[in-house]
């Protein structure tokens, strides 16, 4: 009796701890619908679509009874900030990111979106977020929601990107990643073009006036 109560207080544990994290883990799949992507007609292999750019992503932490839609709506590459104490460091740029939050759920949502929003390169290097107060792309994301179900959350994230690098991944990790994690692509995180060349001027002097002989 005592071995069978163990193993079924054990049981229980493990449910409990089943449902407490069953709503954790990474989605690349956009929402059914959202996708601004077009498939391709014969794709050689099946492969599963990632979201990207304009796509939304279904969150959800089922232990806390949250539920959101989030939205990378688009990238600014190079962004500026027009404030001379809010600049890169040498040798970077800015890069943002615009993300939609909509409470898609019955209950308050809560939560600080810059804790939860992370990038890095192709390489896998986590980009440097950069709290600004504003940039030449528009509005920041505030560093708190408290969103009624129904209610959206709209602005930019900027990172500090490196000079000849740039954001290839994003993240959304709901509750810090105890919810789902949602993540999209974000270009194709080849090294940035270059900035064009100062223009100097390559015309001969002019020749110096003939003397007079």
């Amino acid at each position: 009796m005592k071995r069978s109560g163990i193993a079924a207080a054990a049981s229980a544990g493990l449910s409990m701890l089943a449902v407490a994290c069953g709503s954790s883990g990474v989605s690349t799949a956009p929402a059914r619908g959202s996708s601004t992507t077009t498939p391709p007609s014969a794709p050689s292999t099946p492969s599963a679509q990632k979201a990207g750019v304009g796509d939304t992503i279904n969150l959800t932490d089922s232990a806390n009874g949250k539920n959101i839609k989030v939205t990378v709506v688009k990238v600014v590459d190079p962004d500026s900030s027009g404030n001379e104490f809010e600049q890169p460091p040498a040798g970077d740029r800015f890069e943002s990111i615009q993300f939609r939050i909509v409470n898609s759920g019955a209950a308050t949502y809560q939560d600080d979106p810059l804790v939860e929003i992370t990038a890095k390169d192709a390489a896998g290097q986590n980009m440097q977020q950069t709290i600004v107060t504003s940039t030449a792309a528009g509005a920041q994301m505030p560093s708190s929601v408290n969103l009624a179900p129904g209610d959206t959350a709209l602005g930019y994230v900027t990172f500090a990107v490196p000079s000849g690098d740039r954001i290839a991944q994003a993240q959304y990790a709901l509750d810090a990643g105890l919810g789902t994690t949602g993540e999209w692509q974000i270009g194709n995180g080849q090294p940035a073009p270059a900035p064009p060349a100062s223009s100097t001027s390559s015309t001969a002097p002019p020749a110096a006036p003939a003397t007079p002989t």
